[in-house]
């Protein structure tokens, strides 16, 4: 008895078992059993491409990890109703595959494949194996950067097309098998950590991780009686902006505009291009003097405290790793007079400003920006300066008298747009001596100036105090004044400005501490009294703004002094004891007498 196969057996191989011929009586009825079995074999080959997004760690840090295929199958079952139903997954035993190839790309760093031969088609009863694989890195993926593989299925829709386009079988099943329980993912494009993909499928390996920029904002050199708390800072308002690229890029530009509104906004750079700016915050936590801190996570504006929005890539697509740096802009500086002014924005390109490409705004602030990729941005206040001088006056005194030490100290504080005056801060000071009042100079330059003034031997005395600045940080104007120390035996008149003749210093002048204080030196300008030393008015009461100063680089006398020698009657009584035995010898004298 032979079989014979009608029509394509391909895969199939048949065998043939002959029992034995058993006789039966007279041969009646003899038997012998052949067994013919025909079964599906052979075995085909298998392959799993896999895709590299991590530029950075393969070029740069050439740390790129290797990756296992643990194999897994499932049976290919056809139910007696002709439904087809597939077997749970199980590994294939003792097989771990770590060869990876290019493929025949642009880029086969990137693009690879990895192709398992020889793999048995079917199972004992001839039910079709479908192959799966699940990927582990030999190295800390996470220290890496790298993110949770994901499952691309366009390769397993692409080879299932040409099955059909040549009418050749596709292995079915689902295009993911869940072969662990170890992380709660429900969606292997996304997580694939749990899955084993569908043979002709696609391992994506790519870097993530998000940025979160904690900078910190120093300020050097801030004058002792600026307001810094937690409630209240009188420094210069500053926005800080996040710039990105990518290595070898030029950093984009960037500009401002003034909107319909009077507000500024960054310059679009067009469409496609690098925005000026990817993220920015004008929030900065005050952590103690001088020092601020800030965050900033997001795309776009930032506040203290945000917990939501598009966070900051540190990589790109293909895993190339960006480049952040800050760009700080005092916007608190703008329109003060000791700051910058619109048009002085409008033309600046702060990328290349802070290149040192393009001059610094006008300004009482030098900003060191640091290194790219450090978000520490340090301040230092730097004012133009100028010179204060004080005219001497006396009055009264003998020509032969020594001329009293006086001392005189110089204050300052500052308005702020709210109104709320600083606190009054000593910021120099000088005590003339009889020796330099006594001897008059004939030099210009001399300080002090001392001239004989009057027949009385009342010389006249002038002293500049130099290198005193003109702007406080905020861009406003110090406001000066001037103590002079009280004088025993002396009455203290004092005017602004320059008086020549001691009769014409009528002033009172301001109670201040241990003297008579000159009162705000540009009252015309600023109407506010100036508070005493160590008095700070916060109530926010005073409205007037100090638009001027007498701070000039010159020896013109801002203040004049005049001293009036007075002494003031005493009345002097005594008491007459007698020691002479109570007159006894009558030789006392008489009142008269």
């Amino acid at each position: 008895m032979t079989e014979e196969w009608v029509g394509d057996h391909t895969g199939y191989t048949s065998s043939k078992s002959v029992g034995d011929y058993v006789v039966g009586t007279q041969h009646f009825h003899d038997t012998q059993t052949i067994t013919f079995t025909n079964r599906r074999t052979g075995t085909r080959d298998v392959t799993f491409y896999k895709q590299w997004k991590d530029f950075y760690v393969n070029d740069e840090l050439n740390q790129r990890p290797d990756i296992y295929l643990t194999l897994y199958r499932v049976t290919e079952e056809r139910a007696a109703d002709g439904s087809i139903t597939y077997s749970d997954p199980e590994q294939v035993p003792g097989y771990v595959h770590w060869l990876w190839q290019g493929t025949e790309s642009d880029n086969p760093q990137y693009d690879q494949m990895s192709t398992i031969s020889g793999l048995p088609a079917y199972d004992g009863e001839g039910c079709a194996y479908i192959y799966y694989a699940s990927e582990s890195m030999a190295a800390d993926a996470t220290s890496l950067d790298y993110d949770a593989v994901k499952f691309d299925y366009g390769s397993i829709d692409k080879a299932k097309a040409e099955a059909e386009q040549n009418k050749e079988a596709y292995p079915g099943g689902e295009n993911a098998v869940r072969v662990s329980s170890n992380i709660e993912s429900t969606d292997p494009t996304q997580n694939g950590a749990d899955y084993a993909i569908h043979e002709d499928g696609t391992f994506v390996n790519s870097l993530t991780s998000k940025l979160v920029a904690r900078g910190t904002k120093l300020w050097d050199d801030v004058p002792g009686n600026v307001v810094q708390t937690a409630d209240r800072s009188d420094l210069p308002q500053i926005t800080v902006y996040l710039q990105r690229r990518l290595p070898g890029e030029d950093w984009p530009l960037l500009k401002f505009d003034v909107t319909a509104d009077g507000t500024w906004s960054i310059v679009n750079n067009g469409e496609g291009k690098n925005p000026g700016a990817i993220a920015w915050t004008s929030d900065l936590t005050y952590e103690t003097a001088n020092q601020y801190s800030y965050t900033i996570q997001y795309e776009g504006p930032n506040t203290a405290g945000q917990t939501e929005g598009t966070p900051l890539d540190r990589y790109t697509d293909k895993g190339e790793m960006y480049e952040y740096r800050a760009i700080e802009v005092t916007w608190g500086l703008l329109g003060q007079p000791g700051g910058f002014t619109a048009a002085d924005v409008e033309k600046t390109d702060f990328s290349q400003l802070r290149d040192g490409k393009e001059s610094p705004l006008p300004g009482v602030v030098v900003i060191d920006h640091g290194e790219t990729g450090s978000f520490r941005l340090q301040n230092t206040y730097d004012s133009p300066t100028g010179s204060l001088t004080v005219k001497k006056l006396f009055a009264g005194r003998d020509a032969d008298d020594l001329y009293p030490s006086t001392t005189f100290d110089v204050y300052r504080y500052y308005v702020n747009e709210q109104g709320q005056k600083s606190t009054a801060e000593r910021v120099a000071t000088h005590t003339l001596t009889n020796a330099e009042l006594s001897a008059a100079t004939t030099d210009e330059n001399a300080n002090p100036r001392v001239t004989a003034s009057n027949p009385a031997g009342n010389n006249t005395a002038e002293y500049t105090f130099s290198g005193l600045d003109i702007y406080a940080p905020d861009g406003s104007y110090w406001q000066y004044y001037v103590v002079e120390r009280s004088i025993d035996g002396y009455t203290t008149t004092v005017d602004i400005g320059d008086v020549d003749d001691p009769a014409a210093v009528t002033g009172t002048g301001k109670a201040a501490e241990g003297g008579v204080g000159s009162g705000a030196l540009c009252p015309e300008q600023g109407t506010v009294e100036p508070p005493q030393p160590g008095e700070i008015e916060g109530d926010g009461s005073a409205t007037a703004k100090v638009t001027g100063t007498v701070i000039e680089n010159d020896t013109t006398p801002d203040v004049t002094f005049k001293n009036d020698y007075g002494p003031d009657e005493a009345d002097l009584s005594g008491t007459k004891t007698w020691d002479d035995y109570n007159d006894i010898f009558s030789i006392r004298p008489t009142v008269n007498e």
